[in-house]
């Protein structure tokens, strides 16, 4: 039996966790309060990224460097389980199950600290994350510990 997100997270933790992953993407950009707009997003795709890029940190898209792939990791990590247990179709029948991607992620952090990751690692590596707090932080860990076990 795995751990759901139902269970594992109220609306107001995932309200949190969705707003821990908005201040991880807005940590990127050299200015937060004037991001690329959808329409600058969507054309970039089609002639390269020169024109975006420019509203980007230098370095926040440098795979080559472990700590940007290591925060990469997190976000991806947290999107998922921000959205584990939501409907996925009108009726409300069927839910989104993040569970394996979860846990592959939980086991990419886990190789790359060479060990089980905890909530407190993720604050590490976001010192300027504000959303997290004890609750919150308590079903991080247990989700990351039943995901990489």
């Amino acid at each position: 039996m795995s751990t759901t997100a139902k269970t594992l997270l109220t609306e107001e933790q995932r309200g949190k966790v969705q707003k821990t992953v908005k201040e991880i993407m807005d940590s990127r950009l050299l200015d937060p309060s004037n991001p690329p707009t959808s329409k600058e997003r969507f054309q970039s795709y089609g002639r390269g990224r020169g024109d975006i890029l420019e509203y980007y940190k230098p370095n926040a898209f440098d795979v080559s460097r472990p700590e940007v792939v290591y925060g990469m990791v997190w976000e991806q990590y947290l999107s998922y389980l921000s959205i584990h247990g939501l409907p996925s179709n009108k009726k409300g029948t069927r839910h989104f199950d993040t569970t394996k991607k979860r846990s592959v992620t939980a086991k990419q952090l886990a190789n790359y600290l060479e060990r089980t990751p905890t909530a407190a690692d993720l604050k590490a590596a976001f010192p300027t994350i504000t959303q997290l707090d004890d609750k919150l932080c308590k079903a991080v860990n247990r989700d990351l510990e039943n995901l990489t076990q």
